[in-house]
């Protein structure tokens, strides 16, 4: 992605998305790889929801939607999202 001088209007999934990249931040291996394969696992949300966190004690994925919307359309999905992210 490129920003002219930083100063490009984007949405929060991808302002955090990017932080977690250019500060190379890392999760646990489970976490990354739900991370990596995100686009597979959600291919209609990716772009409008970034993976951001894993807890391997709970087995949680954060995720982090751009607008309310996004995050409406990620909670009525969530169990095929589960059910993809565990056969992932």
């Amino acid at each position: 992605m490129l920003r002219r001088n930083g100063r490009e209007p984007m949405g929060l999934g991808a302002a955090i998305g990017a932080l977690v990249t250019e500060r190379a931040w890392e999760l646990p291996a489970a976490g990354a790889t739900l991370r990596d394969r995100w686009e597979a696992i959600a291919p209609e949300l990716a772009g409008h929801v970034v993976a951001v966190g894993y807890d391997p004690d709970s087995g949680r994925l954060t995720v982090c939607p751009e607008s309310p919307a996004w995050a409406t359309k990620a909670r009525l999905e969530q169990t095929q999202i589960i059910e993809a992210a565990n056969a992932s």
